[in-house]
């Protein structure tokens, strides 16, 4: 099935919009099913909405010198959407407070229908450490969608958004993001058009569900590859909490050009039982710096069923 993409319409309101048209499905796969979804997103500071992606830290400090930030966001649908975010520094997640609260979170969770609404975060200053930090914004939509009940969402709808924070006053270095370098077998590339390929699979192979124990890690498959040698970074989240691969915050892969690598991928699970999405996320040429949003492909989503 062919994977959907969401496009940035402007940089200042991003409006996605994913929609999937049921008798195509019927007619070639026999999926009953429809699927739907619309939405904005829109960055803030104190001064108006956010122009760009390379941003100074000044000009989102608060009185109390912290970083602060204003998220919105909306739908035109006639059901409630949740919307859940999260933060990385250097793709490591950090947590925040929202702007009503003094407790810190790993996520906070929003719900619209039909309108918009906003929440505001605070990132402790310190952890803008050097003198251009990555800044990744997690939006994953429309969460009580699960993978293994709806085949139409296991291409993922969660947004990923990139900023580059200079803090004048951080450390300069070479390389913004420390590398924990992943082992992968590489084998031609069948098709030396495609730019970028990346996809796990479960090696249970039983659809979209994945089971495992209490304390029993989650073993997959990834393929990543494409027609340029270059880096890729990965790291994968269970609903909005970023969990260890092969015992790292995020893994690096360096594959050739017009090759495949095949990596065997060990993610840590230390949940409590119950029903979480996972989603894998790279980012090709992770040190290259652009003014445009930042490319983050998704893999396809799986549900992981903690027993």
């Amino acid at each position: 099935m062919r994977k959907y993409r969401v496009f940035i319409i402007t940089t200042l309101i991003t409006t996605s919009i994913v929609g999937i048209c049921a008798f195509l499905f019927i007619f070639f796969f026999g999926v009953k099913e429809s699927y739907q979804l619309s939405s904005e997103v829109s960055f803030s500071n104190q001064k108006g909405i956010i122009k760009g992606y390379l941003i100074d830290f000044n000009d989102f400090k608060n009185k109390d010198g912290n970083f602060q930030l204003q998220i919105g966001l909306g739908s035109n649908e006639d059901r409630e959407i949740d919307f859940e975010i999260s933060s990385l520094i250097n793709y490591e997640q950090k947590k925040f407070r929202i702007i009503e609260s003094n407790s810190e979170m790993t996520s906070s969770i929003l719900s619209v229908r039909k309108n918009k609404k906003s929440v505001t975060i605070i990132i402790d200053k310190d952890e803008f450490k050097l003198y251009r930090n990555k800044l990744v914004l997690n939006v994953r939509q429309d969460i009580k969608q699960l993978s293994y009940k709806n085949k139409l969402v296991r291409d993922s709808t969660t947004l990923n958004f990139t900023f580059y924070v200079v803090n004048k006053n951080g450390k300069k270095q070479d390389s913004e993001v420390k590398k924990h370098p992943g082992r992968v077998v590489e084998t031609p590339l069948g098709d030396d058009k495609q730019t970028v390929i990346f996809n796990i699979v479960s090696p249970l192979k039983k659809g979209a569900l994945i089971k495992v124990g209490k304390g029993e890690d989650i073993l997959v498959n990834l393929n990543i590859g494409g027609n340029n040698s270059r880096n890729y970074l990965v790291w994968a989240y269970l609903n909005s909490n970023q969990v260890k691969i092969n015992g790292s915050p995020y893994i690096n892969f360096e594959i050739s050009e017009n090759k495949i690598g095949a990596a065997e991928l060990k993610i840590e699970n230390s949940f409590q039982p119950g029903v979480y999405e996972l989603e894998l996320y790279c980012v090709p040429s992770p040190e290259d710096i652009t003014r445009n949003l930042k490319e983050v492909i998704s893999a396809k989503r799986y549900t992981v069923k903690v027993e």
